[in-house]
């Protein structure tokens, strides 16, 4: 049995998706939503884990379980990973070896032509965009949760910045505080840095 796995994000909105093939015919789909947060590579832990998931529950002896996303797999095989559906993953291919099963994971090339992986693509984008029900997947990750503190932290200095009446001078090269760090960013990066004392 193939198992075919992919993840989307698409305007904002994320799905995961995964295709089952017995030989050359498609036995089952499943189309999951995630949190508009939520990031490709999240979606694509997910449809490995669903897929690990549907391994466990199948009557089936051998399966082979394919992603185009190779940090992906590559989080799952790391047993030094502690993220969660990485683990739960990692539980599923466990119990599935103990009930007899063969499971191998596969790294394939995206946009290859694949029949199940372009079908799989497929379904994951249709779940991103049509999804109108509640998240199968919540997490936020920790990427979303710096950038939001980020620009949280810089529109309250901007504000106090803009609001204040000291920096009179400053104000007349910077009149906006966001575009001053942006300056300094990029002025002040450590690639920067580094370059100008060599």
């Amino acid at each position: 049995m193939l198992i075919v796995t992919d993840g989307s994000k698409i305007g904002g909105k994320v799905g995961a998706a995964l295709s089952i093939w017995k030989g050359d015919t498609e036995t089952k789909t499943r189309k999951l939503a995630l949190s508009n947060y939520c990031t490709v590579y999240q979606a694509e832990l997910l449809a490995l884990c669903v897929a690990t998931t549907e391994v466990k529950k199948s009557k089936s002896k051998s399966f082979g379980v394919y992603s185009d996303s190779m940090s992906a797999l590559q989080t799952i095989t790391n047993y030094d990973s502690p993220h969660p559906l990485a683990v739960e993953a990692r539980q599923n291919i466990k119990a599935s070896f103990l009930h007899g099963k063969a499971v191998t994971l596969h790294w394939i090339k995206a946009h290859a032509g694949l029949k199940g992986n372009e079908r799989a693509d497929g379904l994951a984008k249709e779940a991103a965009e049509n999804s109108r029900k509640r998240p199968d997947y919540d997490r936020c990750p920790i990427s979303f949760v710096k950038r939001s503190l980020r620009m949280t932290t810089l529109e309250e200095w901007n504000r106090r910045y803009t609001s204040g009446e000291t920096a009179s001078v400053t104000k007349l090269f910077f009149p906006d505080a966001l575009v001053a760090y942006v300056i300094a960013e990029k002025e002040y990066s450590p690639s920067n840095i580094l370059h100008h004392k060599s």
